[in-house]
């Protein structure tokens, strides 16, 4: 999976959880004309890898897939008077099934909240903008397959000194 597939999963399942129209939910870099409020937008903050990669063995087919489990925390903004309500819809949706299996068919799970919703409005020109933002951690297996039909390493031989003496090493 990538960081790009990620984020359109968990728009998809933040259009759900709010209820939110399909066209009112965006990426947040996105650099066109804002809809009518009430609207959101996704960011994806940070990812973090968990643990070590892992590896298939190399079989026949000479493909080896190199996979580690990432955890990124995405960022739902809100946007209008009703934006605390929508954020609270979010956070509850972290629990609902009808949203979980979905996800988790798309390749995230929806782990949990990275902290509470956040009221940060602000002035905009002669009005003022309600906002409130809620972010979640998201986790998901990000994968790179590699062709190694171009032979594998069979056999080793190296000669080690340590302490001035000096030993064959086979691997």
């Amino acid at each position: 999976m990538t960081r790009l597939e990620v984020i359109r999963a968990f728009r998809d399942w933040a259009v759900s959880a709010t209820g939110l129209a399909d066209s009112k939910v965006r990426m947040a870099e996105a650099n066109d004309v804002r809809p009518a409020m009430p609207y959101a937008t996704v960011q994806a903050l940070e990812t973090v890898a968990q643990g070590l990669p892992e590896k298939t063995s190399v079989g026949s087919s000479g493909y080896v897939v190199v996979s580690g489990h990432r955890t990124t925390t995405m960022r739902l903004a809100f946007f209008g008077s009703a934006g605390y309500d929508y954020a609270e819809k979010a956070r509850l949706g972290i629990a609902r099934d009808d949203l979980i299996i979905p996800a988790l068919a798309a390749g995230i799970s929806v782990q949990g909240l990275a902290g509470p919703i956040q009221n940060i409005s602000a002035p905009r020109g002669t009005d003022f903008e309600d906002r409130f933002v809620v972010d979640f951690f998201v986790g998901w297996v990000a994968t790179v397959t590699d062709n190694t039909s171009g032979g594998t390493i069979e056999n080793i031989d190296s000669t080690a000194t340590v302490g001035g003496i000096a030993s064959d090493i086979d691997v």
